[in-house]
């Protein structure tokens, strides 16, 4: 239980944004309730550390995001949606920031499951994230290599500025029998 109590001088600003929109985490249930009702937890930083937390769906969030509160800090937006669920309308202004942005493709999930996706809503999600039909989603099958292409492709396309040549990569993480689960992706407009 050893923590960083403070922060030095010169040390870099941060401010913190925590947005839990799952209830599952039961630790990170148990911080929030903590954070509100108990003295355990102090949000007493008062130099360059401010912690927000806020509860909600996450994409609302950060569709209402406001950058000009943040323009001095550089911005890490670490984007995991339990599905292959990503809304690029949320996440495209983080693209287009000078910051850096890592997105959890749960590539297992499509491949898995985009063939079975019956209900309107769970072909829609499937339709928005690769931003395809369900069918050519459907062909590319379990080839996850070109599933995790498409959502580089896709992020590359919701950049504005290309010109900035921007560093986006895929970093895959693999189970015990050597199947690709999910992919780390990278992105940083900020690579000289």
């Amino acid at each position: 239980d050893r923590c960083l109590k403070i922060f030095p001088d010169g040390y870099y600003d941060f401010n913190f944004l925590y947005v839990s929109e799952n209830e599952r985490f039961r630790e990170i249930d148990r911080f929030l309730y903590e954070s509100r009702h108990l003295l355990s937890f102090k949000n007493e930083y008062t130099g360059n550390v401010v912690i927000n937390i806020s509860e909600g769906d996450c994409n609302d969030f950060l569709k209402l995001f406001d950058f000009s509160a943040f323009k001095r800090y550089n911005i890490l937006l670490v984007y995991d949606p339990y599905t292959a669920n990503i809304d690029w309308s949320a996440i495209s202004p983080f693209l287009n920031t000078w910051g850096e942005v890592i997105i959890n493709h749960m590539v297992s999930d499509t491949a898995r499951g985009a063939s079975l996706a019956k209900k309107p809503e769970v072909i829609h999600r499937y339709e928005e994230t690769y931003q395809k039909s369900i069918q050519d989603i459907i062909s590319i099958g379990t080839d996850r290599k070109e599933l995790d292409s498409i959502i580089v492709n896709l992020i590359k396309e919701n950049i504005q500025d290309a010109s900035k040549n921007p560093y986006v990569a895929s970093f895959p993480f693999f189970n015990r029998v050597n199947g690709l689960v999910y992919s780390l992706i990278h992105c940083s407009k900020n690579i000289a």
